[in-house]
């Protein structure tokens, strides 16, 4: 039986995800054209996948696999307790850090200065201001 979940979401931007991961404490591992192994419960589950994201501690990793429509989608076991504390329920984490990230980088690329505040519920709000 596979406990991995496939995360509904669309990733782009290779750069603001490898800033999410690294903000975490997370390394994503990247190289174009060359097949990684996403891991999972007794190393036994595993799936072929084309980038993926490590977690100290962890032998479970997120994969990231590259549609045909060039976006990747994630797949994750989240059966380690270390992988979800990591990442998120969901990757939540690493999908608001990622939108923060590339959202910050759009912004700047505009002439915007950008700073972070908190909000409610664990959300972080962007605060944009011209220089």
């Amino acid at each position: 039986m596979s406990h991995y979940t496939v995360i509904e979401t669309e990733i782009r931007d290779v750069p603001a995800l490898r800033a999410a991961a690294a903000e975490l404490g997370c390394k994503l591992e990247y190289e174009e054209g060359r097949k990684q192994t996403c891991k999972g419960y007794y190393r036994s589950q595993a799936t072929a996948c084309d980038a993926i994201i490590t977690v100290p501690g962890s032998e479970y990793t997120v994969g990231l696999t590259r549609q045909p429509s060039g976006v990747f989608t994630m797949t994750a076991d989240f059966w380690c307790d270390k992988l979800t504390k990591a990442v998120g329920e969901g990757c939540r984490k690493l999908i608001q850090l990622y939108g923060i990230h590339r959202a910050t980088a759009a912004a700047k690329l505009q002439g915007y200065q950008v700073r972070r505040q908190p909000g409610q519920n664990g959300k972080i709000n962007l605060v944009c201001s011209r220089a």
